[in-house]
């Protein structure tokens, strides 16, 4: 069985898929792919990253969650009112997320 996880912010109520949660032997989470396994691993791509460190600072001081299904904290993403960064049918794409961004 595949489960999923979003980085969010709860607070602003912002999200982005990063995409299967990839498990070690002990249940904990090792990794998230997007993708097959021949594609590159999260780390190496450049607009998720980016994505990521804007989070950050646009979102520092916030409750910042990796929620992954099956979680108790799954409940906190329910809210159709979260806007989505990225992937198909987001509500705000990566361009538009990281315009004029310095860094």
């Amino acid at each position: 069985m595949s489960l999923y996880a979003n980085f969010a912010c709860i607070d602003c109520k912002v999200k982005l898929w990063l995409g299967k949660a990839i498990f070690r032997e002990d249940d904990t989470v090792d990794y998230f792919k997007i993708g097959n396994e021949e594609d590159p691993p999260n780390s190496q791509r450049p607009e998720l990253n980016r994505t990521i460190w804007k989070m950050f600072a646009d979102h520092a001081g916030h409750h910042l969650r990796v929620v992954v299904e099956g979680s108790p904290d799954e409940e906190l993403l329910d809210d159709d009112d979260f806007v989505e960064i990225g992937g198909h049918g987001s509500s705000i794409s990566f361009d538009q997320y990281l315009k004029d961004w310095h860094g």
